[in-house]
């Protein structure tokens, strides 16, 4: 109800209802998601190198990461980077985007652990 959705002691300040209910469905119904494609999911760098492949090369997907970024999508910036990242090319720009658009979640996030989580990676990444 709105009265208790709006009051400060019950937001999901330590909780999270997605986290919890990932947790609950692979604690009770194990890894699998149901879809065929998780059966044989390829290793990150072979899926890496095929994506930045179909998005016309390195580049494009630095591209693409900077401008999820200025329109934050944070979400989607990061997860460009990664694929960069885990090939280890355009290093230095991949990391940069990372690292801020981790720190932006962190500035929008209100669950502790979680903004936490986004400011140690993205404190780690600074000594990468």
């Amino acid at each position: 109800p709105k009265h208790l959705s709006d009051e400060p002691a019950l937001q999901e300040f330590y909780g999270h209802l997605g986290y919890a209910s990932r947790a609950y469905f692979a604690g009770t119904l194990g890894w699998f998601d149901g879809n065929p494609t998780s059966l044989g999911k390829l290793p990150p760098d072979a899926e890496a190198k095929r994506i930045v492949a179909l998005a016309g090369g390195e580049a494009k997907i630095i591209e693409a990461a900077q401008k999820a970024f200025s329109d934050g999508d944070l979400q989607w910036a990061i997860e460009l980077a990664d694929h960069l990242i885990v090939l280890k090319v355009e290093l230095d720009t991949a990391i940069q985007v990372k690292k801020s658009a981790l720190r932006n979640l962190a500035d929008q996030t209100v669950n502790a652990p979680t903004r936490n989580y986004y400011l140690l990676s993205a404190r780690e990444l600074e000594q990468t």
